[in-house]
């Protein structure tokens, strides 16, 4: 199926939608909350709008040297004002400054700003992945459009967004 919105013709994937209609968690209050992701916590904020019905998810991807924990601080009355949940994961590659937990996001093939240019050791987590798990996490939590799931990310956060939608394309 296709609509048209703002003059753009849009995909609306019914297969996911259906998917999304089949779980639908409306006990979540609005407000943020802490998700396990792999041993690793992401935080989804619910606007007051969206607990009782399906709502778009947009992934707020934080800049290097940045946090997902920042990211929402900045962005959290965009969700509300708009009625879509926000999921804020941090990246892959801690950084400390001055007591400060700061990370970079670990894009297959990209350089990070921290390792001069290198690339993240070996073992580290792949964040593409980390990122897939944390959308389905938040769809397990409250009622997701999964037909309406958005990424943005500004300066690294770009970088993993662009990677993502070569990724996860097909989701």
């Amino acid at each position: 199926m296709f609509a048209t919105a703002f003059g753009s013709l849009v995909a609306v994937d019914d297969a996911a939608l259906a998917a999304s209609k089949a779980h639908c968690n409306t006990e979540i209050a609005a407000g943020t909350h802490v998700l396990e992701v792999d041993g690793y916590d992401v935080l989804l904020y619910v606007p007051e709008s969206a607990p009782d019905r399906h709502v778009p998810l947009v992934v707020n991807l934080h800049p290097s040297f940045g946090s997902g924990e920042a990211t929402l601080a900045q962005s959290m009355h965009v969700a509300d004002e708009n009625g879509f949940a926000m999921l804020a994961p941090s990246g892959a590659v801690p950084i400390d400054i001055f007591g400060t937990s700061i990370f970079e996001w670990n894009v297959p093939g990209v350089p990070l700003f921290s390792f001069g240019g290198g690339y993240a050791p070996p073992g580290t987590r792949d964040d593409v992945a980390f990122i897939e798990q944390a959308i389905d996490a938040a769809a397990e939590e409250m009622c997701i459009n999964l037909a309406r799931v958005y990424v943005t990310g500004f300066s690294g956060g770009a970088r993993m967004a662009s990677q993502l939608a070569c990724d996860l394309s097909d989701r």
